[in-house]
């Protein structure tokens, strides 16, 4: 997923996720059981410690200035990462070590730290340690973050068999020291003790920090191009309504993002049985990826599919709302691909601007006062949708203080940013993808009626009196269950959730996909209706014998027309026929290549 705002010119954003597979056990022991004990060995294995990689995890919670340190980048090796990876594989199978844990944040600090409080304590020779290269100071070694490093315990008598397999593996492997229940973490250098810390004032010697919020307002925008942004007034006329679908297939957030995805291999080890892509042109995006679990040891037909939600340009407004808007939206990537909603869980990664008060920094509380809005959002919603939220990580302090390119003081931050991942479990057979398939099918709108333009992309663009969207998650919820059960009977041919650019980017996304155009009924209220965001929403599509199955299962819902070879809209401005070819371009030129604009027609 891709998403765009002014506002992360001053700390862009990356998210990454990783599902791990394991058996249920190995040796007939839970395989989700580990304990460091005292007289277990302290193992590294992986890459050198280099300087690359010291305070990475602090740089990623900092505003970034001119000062911004290079060494907080870790540099990666992916050859190392895989010949690690296959030997923690048969180390864990034959049982050779009792514990394990990554050197990711604070490095070795962290993860032998983490790991002594299993046995109660440790005591670690750094110089053991491999490293890049000569030089490095003890506190350097102790804190880098220098990729594909894993720490282990295991116990002494099987130290040969761990480096037997190392070697194997062309694994560097170094033991540096040996669990306790002394009470203390320490490390020595060269025979001098370079550190003792308790283990309780390492775990637990923190102050709690009491910071203070005010009741939140709404974020004012930045204008931090010095350029006055000009909106378009509301559409009047056809040929307006034209120029405003033109203006938001073709923005950012709503464009293809084909030649994005596809620089990088989606697909590795074959088991995606849910393409990023759909369609019989494989250009649009499918609402969430489906991977097979039987390559992985899963049982046969099963699948587990992975959606995201986002929307941080409602966080100006209400933090609240995005919170929730964020989980409906993941929610509704997951459902309309298939998945059970009862088996749903999440994963909240929160990135903010600094609320810790300071001279620099006077919106500190009402950005305090947001992140708590936002919880009591997220909160809510995951109770109410009964989906589990498993993990997550947060980032406060993402902005920038310094000085552009005039010389003139520069201060400014993000949007309030909250990505909602989610991973649900799906029978292959019930897969469902969002292009259209017939033409005469039926085309439904599924949740409740369109309620407000206010933070939508269209607004971006065209000005008047918004209004916030709403959201009804106890409903939505409901909602989401019957629909998973008429996709079970195998009635929905296609389903598409509403959100970046509206119904009219659904609609064209389900279109571009196949080729097949749509004649829809959008008479009254026709802005409103094509670009609301609001959420809870699915456009769908049926055989038309199927119309009284539907209707009977489902209380919200809107007959709009039907799949044709066409694009028509009724629209209160009149009748609209527009070329495919050509829109498709628009949405498509932005990342893919130049193409023309223009072709159509106005009745």
């Amino acid at each position: 997923a891709f998403y765009f705002d002014n506002s992360y010119a001053s700390k862009p954003l990356v998210y990454v996720g990783t599902i791990g597979v394991m058996p249920k056990t190995y040796l007939n022991k839970p395989s989700h059981l580990k304990k460091a004990h005292p007289k277990d060995q302290v193992i590294i294995i992986g890459g050198g410690v280099g300087q690359d990689g010291i305070h990475g995890a602090t740089f990623s919670s900092m505003d970034i200035d001119e000062n911004a340190p290079a060494t907080a980048v870790q540099i990666g090796d992916p050859f190392m990462q895989r010949k690690v990876r296959d030997f923690i594989k048969e180390a864990s199978t034959l049982g050779l070590y009792s514990s394990i844990t990554d050197n990711g944040a604070g490095g070795i600090s962290s993860s032998v730290g983490e790991m002594a409080e299993q046995s109660g304590g440790v005591t670690i020779d750094l110089e053991k340690c491999h490293t890049k290269y000569q030089g490095l100071r003890p506190y350097e070694i102790m804190i880098s973050e220098s990729q594909e490093r894993m720490t282990l315990a295991a116990p002494k008598e099987n130290i040969n068999e761990l480096k037997k397999l190392a070697s194997k593996y062309d694994v560097p492997i170094s033991v540096i020291g040996e669990f306790n229940d002394s009470g203390l973490l320490i490390a020595n250098y060269y025979g001098e003790e370079v550190c003792r810390l308790s283990m309780n004032f390492l775990h637990n010697g923190l102050p709690q920090m009491k910071l203070r919020a005010d009741s939140f307002t709404e974020i004012k925008n930045v204008n931090w191009l010095n350029q006055i942004k000009k909106k378009y007034p509301m559409p009047k006329t056809a040929k307006e309504l034209i120029k405003a679908v033109e203006k938001v297939i073709s923005s950012h957030n709503v464009c293809s993002k084909e030649s994005l995805i596809r620089q990088y291999d989606h697909e590795v080890g074959a088991a995606t049985t849910h393409k990023a892509f759909t369609g019989k042109y494989q250009i649009p995006v499918n609402n969430s990826g489906a991977i097979k679990l039987s390559n992985y040891g899963g049982e046969k037909g099963n699948a587990i599919s992975v959606a995201c939600g986002l929307a941080p340009r409602v966080a100006k407004y209400s933090p609240y709302l995005m919170a929730q808007m964020s989980i409906d939206e993941c929610m509704r990537n997951l459902v309309s691909t298939g998945v059970d909603p009862n088996y749903i869980c999440l994963l909240d990664n929160f990135c903010w601007p600094n609320p810790i008060e300071s001279d620099d920094n006077p919106d500190a509380r009402n950005r305090l006062g947001a992140l708590v809005e936002s919880c009591k959002g997220l909160y809510e919603a995951a109770i109410t949708y009964e989906s589990p939220i498993v993990s997550g990580k947060d980032s406060m302090k993402n902005g920038f203080n310094g000085l552009n390119n005039m010389g003139k003081k520069l201060n400014f931050s993000i949007l309030p940013t909250l990505l909602i991942t989610g991973m649900g479990k799906v029978e292959c057979r019930n897969l469902t993808s969002s292009h259209f398939k017939n033409k005469e099918d039926l085309i439904y709108e599924v949740g409740e009626d369109a309620n407000g333009l206010l933070a939508s992309e269209f607004a971006e663009f065209f000005a008047g009196d918004f209004k916030l969207p709403q959201i009804n998650c106890r409903k939505n919820h409901s909602l989401y269950q019957k629909l998973h059960q008429l996709i079970k009977t195998g009635i929905i041919n296609s389903c598409h959730d509403v959100s970046e650019g509206g119904v009219c980017t659904t609609l064209l996304e389900s279109s571009f996909a196949s080729g097949l155009g749509f004649d829809v009924d959008l008479n009254h209220n026709t802005c409103l209706k094509l670009f609301s965001e609001s959420p809870g929403r699915f456009i769908i599509t049926i055989n038309k014998e199927d119309r009284e199955k539907l209707e009977k299962n489902l209380n919200t819902y809107r007959f709009l027309g039907k799949v044709s070879d066409k694009i028509k809209m009724k629209t209160e401005f009149g009748n609209i026929e527009l070329k495919m070819n050509a829109l498709k371009e628009i949405w498509n030129s932005r990342f893919n290549s130049n193409l023309n604009n223009g072709g159509f027609h106005v009745s």
